[in-house]
């Protein structure tokens, strides 16, 4: 192919932090590498380093980070600088990736609503913090536009085709009964898998240990549900979600201190309990636990120890589908659908590599049909029921209170507590019913 035969495809992505140099990097570079001599990709890294550049832990990160997109031919624009400012102005790309912290995703996606053209805009889990800021995007855009997508990497790697949803539902007779997430991992001091892998980890605290006190400052809730709803909408209606329970805390043990809270202020565990109507209009209960310092669920066996992330859905006819949502290890990143007497009937595989799932198929110009994404109406829902669970913690917040302790794992001296044993804490438990 000459090289006036090569079409050309723009990237953009906002922020290099912890998802752009795990996830949108490695899947661009692939992306670019395979197409090399059918597509020039053009990448182009943005952010503000005034916002790391003097964190002493950060900046050496960051700056890896830069250097490594540099090293496969990405750019890279700094916009405390005014001459990457004013490249930066001057951008014009095909397709955006908001990859910034939550509370700033509609801020960066409306310079890019004021481009002409207009880009199509890709936005992290959650389409925002705060739900204003997401009605304020909505009025700035068409009904259920489809150049701007709410994406969440969970929901990409499962991307059920229509088939598969049609078999899974035929397999359960027709209708759900329950809807069970589990998004629990342990990363404390006594984790040594998580230490063997991260060995700059030094510090007890789960969240500490990950350097992510900032990113998980609003709490477990917004990092974790997004992705249980934007699964939930596969198989349910989103507008009918109803919150009619939350359970909540905070570990305690770090830096070996073991009655040293957590340093984000919000909850680092939590359960709730909800209803919601499924696409034949059966009435769902459904579950979900999202958390840190959790050691695993006795429940699902030793092979999620340490961390739990799937997804069951039983049937009104008691057969279920598990849908193990982890990129590596045993069994994992795959659905098994399991008849009444707990027997595998039969598997497939989901995708382990969601970010490169999406850039192919925007590659392909196949990401509408596949539904590799949400739009923003249904992002908006997401934001509400997010709202609902996170409302009575936020209340004993305001109230000045503290919420309830559980004790995380540290090195030597303590081990995480499995959730069964954490649910039976007696004082642990934080609960609001709604309507009574």
């Amino acid at each position: 192919m000459t090289s006036d035969q090569i079409q050309t495809l723009r990237f953009v992505v906002e922020g290099i932090g912890d998802v752009s140099e795990k996830r949108y990097a490695p899947a661009l570079e692939q992306l670019k590498n395979d197409l090399q001599n059918t597509r020039q990709i053009i990448v182009t890294f943005t952010d503000d380093s005034r916002h790391w550049r003097d964190d002493s832990s950060l900046a050496p990160r960051r700056r890896a980070t830069i250097d490594q997109i540099k090293g496969w031919g990405a750019d890279y624009l700094d916009k405390s600088n005014s001459d990457d400012l004013k490249t930066y102005r001057n951008l014009q790309t095909d397709f955006v990736f908001v990859a910034t912290p939550d509370r700033t995703h509609t801020e960066v996606a409306e310079t890019w609503l004021k481009k002409d053209p207009r880009p199509v805009i890709f936005i992290e889990k959650p389409l925002e913090a705060d739900l204003n800021a997401a009605r304020r995007l909505l009025g700035q855009i068409r009904p259920y536009d489809d150049r701007v997508i709410a994406f969440d990497h969970y929901r990409a790697r499962m991307l059920l085709s229509k088939s598969q949803l049609d078999d899974i539902e035929k397999f359960l007779g027709g209708g759900l009964k329950r809807f069970t997430f589990y998004f629990l991992e342990d990363h404390s001091g006594a984790d040594t898998n998580y230490l063997q892998k991260n060995p700059l980890a030094t510090r007890n605290g789960p969240i500490e240990s990950e350097q992510r006190v900032d990113a998980l400052k609003e709490g477990m809730i917004l990092d974790g549900f997004p992705h249980m709803l934007a699964l939930l909408d596969y198989f349910g209606r989103l507008e009918t979600v109803r919150v009619t329970r939350v359970r909540a805390g905070q570990y305690t043990g770090v830096d070996n201190d073991p009655d040293k809270r957590t340093e984000i202020d919000k909850e680092s565990f939590a359960e709730v309990e909800f209803v919601f109507a499924d696409h034949a209009g059966n009435l769902v209960e459904g579950r979900g636990y999202t958390g840190k310092g959790v050691r695993g669920v006795k429940a699902l066996g030793s092979d999620y120890d340490r961390d739990a992330k799937l997804l069951e859905i039983e049937g009104r006819n008691g057969k279920s589908v598990r849908f193990d949502l982890r990129g590596s290890g045993q069994k994992s990143c795959r659905a098994y659908l399991i008849d009444q007497d707990g027997s595998t009937k039969d598997t497939f595989s989901l995708h382990q590599k969601a970010y490169q799932a999406l850039v192919k198929r925007i590659a392909q110009g196949t990401y509408l049909e596949d539904n590799i994404g949400l739009n923003v109406e249904h992002g908006k829902r997401i934001l509400e029921v997010l709202g609902d669970m996170r409302y009575p913690i936020l209340e004993i917040k305001n109230q000045g209170q503290n919420l309830p302790t559980y004790p995380s794992g540290m090195q030597g001296q303590r081990e995480s507590l499995y959730l069964e044993d954490l649910l039976e804490g007696g004082a642990y438990e934080l609960s609001l019913l709604y309507g009574g």
